[in-house]
């Protein structure tokens, strides 16, 4: 059942209006068919009167890449094998070299957008993300930047931060 707030959020979306951080987060609690459907719905409005009005009929793509930021994490997902500890050989934390290198074989083809993930590393702090983010919106403004979604939706504090952060816009 739609609550009224899931109505009028829903409405605000439809119509095309920016949404708050406070809306943005309470997205995380809706069930991912009625989230889908809504942003499958909207996209289907934006873009219909699109390529002389075959929008819905047109397929784009981008060219993106996935930085693994670190393989260090203290969650240890019975799944996962990607993980270290930090007392393995073979643990790393890119460093802002590496990531450059990265950003510049993807911007060299095309590429314009990022998936950043890793471990939940538990010396990194949240300066430490701001940091990186602010490296790349620096060095590099044409990249989209899409991550840090376990990270993000493992506490709502450290989305609240995320959302407030002005660094990162």
């Amino acid at each position: 059942m739609v609550s009224i707030n899931n109505d009028a959020l829903t409405e605000k979306i439809l119509a095309g209006e920016r949404i708050t951080a406070e809306e943005a987060l309470l997205l995380y609690e809706w069930p991912l068919e009625e989230l889908g459907a809504l942003a499958d719905q909207r996209r289907r409005q934006a873009k219909r009167s699109s390529y002389n009005g075959d929008g819905n009929e047109i397929v784009t793509y981008i060219v993106d890449r996935n930085i693994n930021y670190t393989n260090v994490c203290n969650v240890y997902c019975k799944f996962c094998a990607f993980y270290r500890t930090e007392k393995d050989d073979d643990h790393y934390v890119i460093s802002l070299e590496q990531l450059d290198q990265k950003l510049d074989e993807l911007s060299a083809v095309g590429g314009v957008q990022i998936l950043m993930q890793g471990g939940h590393h538990p010396k990194l702090g949240f300066e430490w993300y701001i940091n990186l983010l602010r490296h790349i919106r620096e060095k590099y403004p044409h990249i989209n930047i899409h991550g840090f979604r376990d990270l993000v939706h493992q506490s709502s504090s450290i989305s609240r931060k995320f959302l407030e952060c002005r660094c990162v816009k």
